[in-house]
């Protein structure tokens, strides 16, 4: 049985999203303990961190395919573990 994760992999952000809009969205299901965005080229996504997987829990099932800046998002618990805010380098390649 996998443990359960407090942390969410936000998708299809809109360009204009930042981490305050994400934390003013997603705090309402709970303690928000890190909230960032990421930014490509063509894409936006964001992970929120929840002090409890049951937070996490909740926040998934309100937020997913919820408008969010008018863009319909996807909200999912996250597969990886985290990253440290100021690594934005390229899953594949590596670079920034």
């Amino acid at each position: 049985m996998t443990t359960p994760t407090a942390q969410l992999f936000i998708g299809r952000l809109p360009g204009a999203a930042d981490a305050d809009e994400l934390r003013r969205v997603f705090s309402k299901y709970g303690e928000v303990a890190r909230c960032d965005v990421k930014r490509g080229t063509n894409l936006c996504y964001g992970f929120v961190e929840y002090s409890t997987p049951e937070q996490a829990a909740e926040a998934l099932e309100q937020c997913n395919g919820m408008s969010l800046l008018g863009e319909q998002i996807v909200v999912e618990f996250a597969r990886a573990s985290a990253r440290k805010r100021e690594d934005n380098n390229c899953f594949s390649c590596g670079e920034v």
